[in-house]
């Protein structure tokens, strides 16, 4: 898959970008920062080649939350239970629609510290 390395500057830069809107904008904010992660989890699953995942999606033609809930579990192996954590806190939020911007905040900032570390990690294998 093509999603390595110079193209998650473009998921860190929506982030920042969602970040810059978080006061006056939460809910674009948290959708945006949802979005990218969902993406994130996709890029990793390929990258680490989490094979029960990828059979399951290539046979269904699309992602399921199970899939990417699957996935962080797995990824956690590499990154830490920190990502199970965040998953689980920015999944909640979509779903029940938070609108607190100091919480959005918090997990946007740890997010941000996430995705750098896996920027890093994918660029310094490319």
């Amino acid at each position: 898959m093509s999603n390595t390395g110079d193209c998650l500057d473009h998921y860190i830069k929506a982030v920042d970008e969602g970040g810059s809107h978080v006061d006056s904008e939460p809910e674009k904010t948290l959708e945006t920062l949802y979005k990218v992660f969902e993406e994130i989890i996709k890029i990793l699953a390929y990258h680490h080649n989490i094979e029960d995942v990828m059979s399951r999606v290539e046979f269904f033609g699309e992602w399921s939350i199970e899939d990417l809930t699957n996935t962080i579990n797995q990824l956690s192996e590499v990154y830490g239970e920190e990502i199970i954590l965040l998953w689980d806190d920015i999944l909640a939020f979509y779903t029940l629609n938070e609108k607190d911007p100091s919480k959005i905040r918090e997990r946007l900032d740890l997010f941000k510290k996430l995705l750098n570390k896996i920027s890093s990690e994918i660029c310094r294998e490319k």
